[in-house]
């Protein structure tokens, strides 16, 4: 909805083309919308004044680091005529025509006001507004503006105040989850407008101009926000967020999964393999180690989105051969579908190719009857081992257009919704899955471990495991 004093046109696309010098001169804008020109390099600055005549906008931008940002600022103006308000606005996550501000309007004998608003395309949407006593323009107020994202959602927090004294608590809040939220874009900048007509000049003073980047919470990832799932394992969730499973003979573990084999302490979850005193004659195989497998089938599950983990496989040089970690997705409906967002097979393998100390990430069609290509997958790139004692990140990036995975923030595999037509179907369909972190031992194509080649106990040590929800 617009607000009453703010039915104009917004001059929203040409506030960063007024980056002004260094030297605090002012520019002023027409109001009518038109193309941005190229945006000369803003210089950091803590004050500004510009003179202007009514329905004429002056602005000048600042660095942002972040779209996670805190601008405080003084503003003060003079030489308004009765009838004449001015609104001026601290604008952050601007990109091209559209921004978020929080706006503070008075004029001689009205009432102050504050607002957040979004402006997209020119269009101003008020998400918050309160009114307080009137006081002079020419009477300084400190004003700040917080955006961050949440859960995927921009929530803007703003205040205003006068100069010298503390900051009160925020005096207006709103999140944004609307289908126009805005996630893109971190310029900022300060501008001033004032209503009515006429041909005298009105002088804005903003001083004091602080940017800060917000204190950002564990996890928060531009373009994503806060994840929806987190467990940084400083504390036990072993039963609350993941299942631990027990006793499991599983086909394709040459090991017995037992629930001692996981466990958290020191911000750490550590998922173990062991080898046996005694062998254990189960599900039609000798299985001579145990290991360890927790998932989220009853706690969490979503269709698409953003997954990683930052963990330490068991190292090569301390003997792994035949330990098979693996951090994967699989549907609810337990049909076909699944995402290894990263398998280790240790080193070295029992085949004539050799993963080279790396993880393959795969991308599966047809789990349960393997007709035909059943899969795609790929191994991160040459050079970088992966296995060599110490933490690294995997992640995978779903949508109903693509899979695609990282190590280490480094993009090296992509499947595409038009890769196979079974893509829709399987990953398109918003079908939800559920993660599982493993570690077994052994399998028949890679191969077992061996005496001289595997420690009798290794670690597959997991620092934490994010997951953000996907928003088109």
């Amino acid at each position: 909805m617009l607000s009453q004093p703010l039915k104009r046109i917004a001059t929203a696309g040409l506030i960063m083309a007024a980056t002004v010098a260094s030297t605090g001169a002012s520019v002023l804008l027409p109001r009518q919308m038109g193309p941005a020109p190229a945006a000369a390099a803003v210089a950091a600055w803590t004050s500004a004044t510009w003179t202007g005549v009514a329905k004429q906008t002056t602005a000048k931008a600042f660095p942002v680091e972040s779209a996670v940002a805190t601008v405080e600022a003084d503003i003060a103006s003079r030489g308004l005529i009765a009838g004449q308000q001015t609104c001026n606005r601290i604008i952050l996550r601007q990109a091209g025509t559209s921004f978020y501000n929080a706006e503070l309007c008075h004029g001689n004998g009205t009432a102050l006001r504050l607002q957040l608003q979004r402006l997209d395309a020119g269009v101003i949407t008020v998400l918050a507004t309160q009114s307080f006593a009137a006081l002079s323009p020419t009477t300084t107020r400190r004003f700040a503006l917080e955006l961050r994202n949440v859960n995927g959602n921009p929530v803007l927090k703003t205040v205003q105040w006068a100069p010298g004294t503390a900051r009160p608590a925020w005096q207006l809040t709103a999140t944004d989850s609307s289908a126009k939220k805005l996630i893109k874009g971190t310029a900022g900048s300060v501008s001033s407008w004032v209503s009515g007509s006429g041909t005298h000049l009105v002088t804005s003073a903003w001083s004091g101009l602080s940017v800060a980047k917000a204190a950002v919470p564990a996890g928060y990832l531009e373009g994503w926000g806060e994840p929806v799932f987190r467990d940084e394992f400083t504390s036990n969730t072993l039963g609350t967020k993941w299942a631990v499973r027990d006793k499991l003979n599983l086909s394709y573990d040459w090991a017995q999964v037992r629930k001692e084999n996981a466990s958290v302490a020191s911000g750490v979850a550590t998922l173990q393999t062991q080898k046996l005193d005694t062998p254990v004659v189960a599900g039609g195989r000798t299985r001579e180690y145990s290991s360890a497998y927790i998932d989220t089938m009853a706690t969490q599950s979503q269709a698409y989105g953003r997954w990683e983990i930052r963990a330490k496989l068991p190292p090569a040089a301390q003997g792994n051969k035949g330990i098979w970690p693996a951090f994967w997705l699989r549907p609810d409906d337990v049909g076909d579908g699944e995402i290894d967002i990263f398998e280790y097979y240790g080193t070295p393998v029992d085949r004539d190719f050799e993963p080279g100390h790396r993880t393959e990430g795969t991308v599966h069609f047809d789990s349960t009857n393997k007709v035909g290509k059943y899969k795609v997958s790929a191994f991160t790139p040459l050079g970088t081992p992966l296995d060599d004692n110490a933490f690294h990140v995997w992640a995978v990036e779903w949508t109903p257009q693509a899979i695609t995975f990282f190590v280490d923030g480094t993009k090296y595999f992509t499947v595409t919704a038009g890769s196979d037509e079974r893509y829709k179907a399987v990953y398109g369909s918003g079908r939800k899955y559920n993660m599982r972190l493993n570690v077994q031992v052994g399998s028949e194509y890679w191969g077992g471990p061996s005496d001289a080649l595997t420690a009798t106990n290794t670690k597959f040590a997991v620092d934490y495991v994010r997951v953000w929800t996907y928003r088109p």
